[in-house]
């Protein structure tokens, strides 16, 4: 993660309303505090644009759209791979890691592969963005990228095995959680 996207993102965070603080360690991250789910969503989005445009997550782009040529296609197939490759791992409170970074330590949570998911896709030239799943009080629980296909956006539920379109909620109780 290199200083212009710290600096940018700690910019979009105050204009939300957020605070972020860097936290050091092997696959370092910004610890996140946001007002609203509305921001902190705001903030996941923002920190995947800004990793769009770093030159590794450029190439993994371009090397996946040479093999998914087609948009379907590439949404699916970066989605199987993002779920087939990245190991879950839990963080304690919101951490947002640069797309890079887990492209290249393959693990990270939720907000990590949503960051990979819009990040990539942007790249290619795909609409995709950040999205907070809620529980039935409105509380999120969870984030989840979207990409937009054929005028229509469809969740990409980046965690477990889940199919494009799958809502994040449905594959939930699908597996009894």
């Amino acid at each position: 993660m290199d200083d212009d996207w710290t600096e940018t993102l700690a910019h979009v965070a105050r204009a939300v309303g957020c605070t972020v603080d860097l936290v050091d360690g092997p696959a370092r991250a910004l610890h996140v505090t946001c007002p609203t789910l509305q921001a902190k969503t705001d903030l996941l989005h923002a920190c995947a644009e800004v990793s769009s445009c770093d030159p590794y997550v450029q190439a993994f782009a371009m090397a996946l759209r040479e093999r998914w040529h087609a948009d379907a296609e590439f949404v699916e197939g970066l989605l199987s791979w993002i779920q087939t490759n990245v190991t879950w791992r839990d963080e304690p409170g919101d951490r947002f890691t640069h797309a890079a970074t887990t492209l290249r330590a393959l693990s990270g949570d939720c907000d990590d592969t949503t960051i990979v998911f819009v990040a990539v896709c942007l790249a290619a030239g795909i609409e995709a963005e950040a999205r907070a799943c809620t529980d039935e009080t409105g509380d999120g629980v969870h984030a989840a990228p979207a990409a937009k296909l054929a005028g229509e956006w469809l969740w990409c539920e980046t965690t477990v095995r889940a199919a494009v379109g799958d809502h994040p909620r449905d594959v939930q109780a699908r597996l009894g959680r």
